[in-house]
C-alpha cells in the first residue's frame, strides 16, 4: 500500500519494482576486508586451525572432570 502526502492509504496502479544498487564505497570496503581476510582463512585451513582450537577447549573441560572439581562449594556456586 502507498501513502498519499497526508498519511492516507491509497490504491496502487499496478506493480512498481525497486532495484538499488550497493556505493561504490561499500563495494570498496567489503573487497578491502575480503583481501585483507582471505589469506587468513587458507592459512587456518592449511593448518586445521578450528579443529586444534576445539580440541584445546575440549581437553580444558575433561581436565576440569578429572581433577574433582564440582560447581558447588559450600552452598555457594562458583
Amino acid at each position: 500500500m502507498k501513502r498519499d502526502k497526508n498519511g492516507r492509504y491509497t490504491k496502487e496502479d499496478g506493480y512498481s519494482l525497486c532495484v538499488s544498487f550497493p556505493s561504490i564505497k561499500k563495494l570498496v570496503y567489503w573487497a578491502f576486508i575480503f583481501i585483507v581476510i582471505l589469506p587468513w582463512l587458507v592459512i587456518g585451513s592449511r593448518f586445521n586451525l578450528i579443529q586444534k582450537i576445539f580440541e584445546i577447549f575440549e581437553e580444558m573441560l575433561l581436565r576440569s572432570d578429572e581433577n574433582g572439581e564440582t560447581t558447588k562449594k559450600s552452598g555457594l556456586f562458583y
